[in-house]
């Protein structure tokens, strides 16, 4: 895929780049990625805001770093899991979306988690149906709509959280009561199957499709 980031032109002085940490640091792969990517976006952007929380629940880092960036001028809030591994592409990739598709102000990229269901590297997006909620396991090379997804590595516009009543973050699973959320204010929830995000277990679970 060819980098062109002056494509990205309308993005410049608008992104801040956030890690929710929890109650352990970060892991010395994601670390390295984080680090990478700040300068990356630090180069070809400029100036982005950076923020990071820790030794609190996740769900109150992630409320955390949302107050911070609507306390700022930044009007995205890229945020990114602590035991994620990314490579360059796949940002540019989600940043290109957000400037070819302005209607987008929800957009993850895609993930597996390790050691879930009896060893099985599950999907964490979801599709509502009649009888309830589906584990989307396989899905398209491209942007499609989802309905619950996990918060491992996203980008979201200010005004998803403006017009939702804070807290947005609660709970154990902070991640689909936010994606809730979000839908209930009438908001679209996408993702980019082009954007797998690696998941850092025993060895690292790629975010692609099942075959």
């Amino acid at each position: 895929m060819d980098l062109n980031w002056g494509r990205l032109g309308l993005l410049k002085g608008k992104l801040a780049m956030a890690m929710p940490l929890g109650k352990q640091g970060p892991h010395p792969t994601t670390f390295f990625h984080w680090s990478r990517t700040i300068k990356l976006l630090e180069q070809r952007l400029g100036p982005i805001g950076l923020c990071h929380a820790w030794a609190m629940p996740v769900h109150t880092c992630r409320q955390f770093l949302a107050d911070l960036m609507l306390e700022s001028h930044y009007d995205w809030l890229l945020c990114i899991d602590s035991d994620m591994v990314w490579d360059d592409t796949l940002i540019y990739r989600l940043l290109l979306d957000l400037v070819e598709r302005p209607y987008i102000r929800f957009l993850s990229g895609t993930a597996r988690m390790s050691g879930m269901e009896n060893g099985k590297h599950a999907s964490v997006i979801y599709q509502h149906r009649q009888d309830g909620w589906e584990r989307q396991e396989v899905w398209p090379i491209d942007l499609f709509k989802v309905d619950r997804i996990g918060l491992f590595g996203h980008i979201i516009h200010r005004s998803v959280f403006e017009s939702i009543q804070s807290p947005w973050y609660e709970g154990w699973d902070e991640c689909y009561a936010f994606c809730d959320k979000v839908r209930a204010a009438g908001f679209d929830i996408w993702a980019d199957g082009r954007a797998p995000f690696g998941h850092i277990g025993q060895y690292v679970v790629d975010g692609l499709p099942e075959e």
